[in-house]
């Protein structure tokens, strides 16, 4: 299998950031043609695209960038649209730096000749916009409201079982919906002491919490129509 060297005119190599982007365009020797620091707007990228026109040796072209879906997620759709295969570059290794240091035209110098060297079939393409990555925001959400909803609960089930011999026997079991309003519908007295008072209103915020996270979770079936025309309905 060839390495990409062989089949290339050009590697940039991309160390990206929050405000800015370096450049460095390699011959697939491993040659440095060139650098340049762009700023990570619409107009660096711009700029970007005219010093790839300027100073590519061909029209073979293949960026490596950090951080494809992050920092660099702007510069690396820019690139795509334009033409130019984007690779996800590895962040640099401690071994890797030893005897260099570290600096952003070191590291982009590193992202460009470790593409260099890697087999055409081991690249690694950043993951693609459409579908997969609206699937993939909707997983995240999904395990971020879960994770926030079993915090909530574990909360609500120690108040609970440091209550009275009422609010203890609500701490038994699953905490259904029903069990939940009725944790939410429940009245103090005139005798209560401050921590029971407060217990009670954190019980109450705890549990109206948990059945808005859970509402907020289910599919609303009125509106369950199928996808069309490729279009993925959220």
């Amino acid at each position: 299998m060839p390495i990409l060297a062989e089949v290339v005119d050009a590697v940039i190599g991309a160390d990206t950031h929050r405000d800015t982007h370096t450049l460095e365009m390699c011959t697939p020797t491993g040659v440095t043609i060139t650098t340049v620091t762009i700023a990570n707007t619409e107009a660096g990228f711009t700029d970007a695209l005219s010093w790839i026109s300027e100073h590519a040796p061909g029209p073979e072209l293949v960026a490596a960038l950090e951080g494809t879906r992050s920092y660099g997620i702007g510069f690396a759709r820019v690139l795509t649209a334009a033409g130019i295969r984007v690779v996800e570059a590895p962040r640099p290794k401690k071994v890797d730096r030893r005897g260099r240091g570290k600096s952003d035209p070191i590291d982009a110098n590193h992202a460009a000749l470790h593409t260099l060297r890697t087999d055409t079939n081991s690249l690694s393409s950043p993951r693609a916009d459409g579908v997969r990555e609206g699937l993939r925001i909707l997983v995240t959400a999904r395990r971020s409201m879960v994770s926030i909803q079993t915090a909530q609960i574990c909360q609500l089930r120690a108040l609970l079982l440091t209550g009275n011999d009422a609010e203890r026997d609500q701490a038994r079991g699953h905490l259904q919906e029903t069990r939940l309003k009725s944790i939410s519908r429940r009245r103090g007295h005139d005798s209560d002491t401050i921590d029971q008072v407060i217990r009670r209103q954190e019980c109450r915020r705890l549990a109206l919490a948990i059945i808005a996270s859970r509402t907020a979770g289910t599919p609303d079936k009125s509106a369950g129509t199928k996808p069309s025309h490729g279009r993925v309905h959220i």
